[in-house]
């Protein structure tokens, strides 16, 4: 359990006799209920729960007039001790850009409960903000079914890929902006398939704002997508895109956030070895999450809604898709996820040459591990998919499973 104290002393009691009065008197909600006292000397201000660092341990002080009959850290019940007077050294860990400490304490007169929501201070809020940033992922991937065939024509692979993200953060008066990018390379090892190698690339300047707790996140962007590109050049487009869209999140509660995403993309499409970009159209994309931060991990439920009419008139589509995640601590090395995404896909028209109006259904099972290399900022993963897509097509149901680990590294 946590580190504490086995009785204090009356001296020291005395001496801390002062803190406590004006603690009293200035008490938040939660924190004091029938002469029951929970305060934190280290981190009782909002200002020094905006931490530097992922992790870290605060005191938290406990002093009742009646005496404790339970006490609980983060769910996990404490043992008692003799006395009314608590003084205890408590871990705090962050997921992601949050974390929260709840203390939970019993008496005669009832529970009485003391959240200490913790924060991660960004780089850019600190002194001599850095404005640039690199995140650098190299991966090796294993799966059976390259091009989504019916098990009688699917074929398997192996390759290899590299993924760059830069950004840069500037301000203009007291507006914060963000140019960002993402240049995407793979290579198939077998050499029948390497007509099939995507390359991507992307660029992207984000708006930073917010309004009363609520964070906005304008943003327009360009992309483009070949296959069978050599190297980092090479002549094959498939498609050419522009997109604008707006990102926003409220957190309700230091543990629970609703975030939510608006897209509107004009997709171009180019069949041909030259661009003639004949196939084109409009693919709109909402998003709604709610996300859960815990001492343990997290946890997200997410809804998206698509509809594209981008592909020629016996593809236009709607999609639904439901995902619910989590993510749990392993201690220091690491962390392990799952998630469950189900998702459906109706074509708008009736289409002769598959003689009917197709529906699919897909069900995609995901697990994946991360952990860090060393303290240096390098960390690996490693992740397996799942994916069952079925169709009222004949030949169009397939399966797949994918393996795939990651060397990642930021800056």
């Amino acid at each position: 359990m946590f580190n504490q104290t086995t009785k204090i002393s009356v001296p020291a009691l005395v001496k801390r006799i002062t803190l406590i009065g004006a603690l009293w008197l200035f008490w938040t909600p939660g924190g004091r209920a029938e002469g029951l006292l929970i305060f934190s000397e280290t981190h009782e201000s909002e200002a020094s729960r905006l931490v530097s660092e992922e992790q870290g341990r605060m005191n938290v002080t406990i002093s009742s007039f009646e005496p404790i009959e339970k006490l609980k850290i983060d769910g996990v019940e404490q043992p008692l001790q003799e006395g009314d007077y608590y003084n205890l050294s408590v871990p705090f860990q962050l997921m992601g850009q949050r974390g929260v400490v709840r203390v939970e304490v019993k008496t005669e007169s009832g529970w009485v409960t003391r959240e200490y929501p913790f924060e991660l201070q960004r780089q850019t809020e600190e002194a001599g903000p850095r404005a640039w940033g690199l995140l650098v992922l190299l991966t090796a991937q294993r799966g059976d079914n390259l091009l989504g065939e019916a098990a009688s024509a699917q074929q398997g692979f192996t390759s290899n890929g590299l993924l760059l993200i830069p950004n840069y953060t500037f301000g203009i008066g007291d507006q914060r902006f963000e140019l960002s990018g993402l240049l995407l390379r793979e290579r198939i090892v077998q050499t029948e398939l390497q007509g099939n190698e995507v390359a991507y690339e992307q660029a992207e300047i984000r708006w930073k704002s917010g309004w009363s707790g609520l964070k906005l996140e304008p943003n327009l962007g360009l992309a483009h997508v070949a296959t069978g590109k050599p190297g980092l050049t090479g002549q094959s487009h498939l498609e050419s895109d522009g997109y604008v869209g707006l990102d926003w999140a409220w957190p309700w509660t230091p543990s629970n956030q609703l975030e939510g995403k608006l897209k509107l993309t004009e997709r171009r499409f180019a069949p041909a070895e030259v661009p003639s970009y004949e196939l084109s159209g409009l693919e709109s994309l909402v998003e709604l999450v709610w996300r859960h931060e815990a001492q343990w991990g997290s946890y997200r439920n997410l809804v998206r809604l698509k509809q594209s009419d981008a592909l020629g008139f016996y593809q236009d589509t709607q999609e639904a898709e439901l995902l619910a995640d989590g993510q749990w601590n392993l201690w220091s090395w690491g962390q392990f996820r799952c998630a469950l995404l189900l998702g459906k896909k109706a074509y708008a028209q009736y289409d002769p040459s598959k003689e009917a109006q197709e529906q699919t259904f897909k069900s995609e099972i995901s697990w994946g591990l991360i952990g860090p290399i060393g303290s240096g900022g390098l960390k690996w993963a490693l992740d397996h998919v799942s994916l069952q897509n079925f169709s009222n097509v004949d030949g169009n149901s397939y399966q797949n499973n994918n393996l795939t680990f990651s060397l990642i590294y930021g800056i």
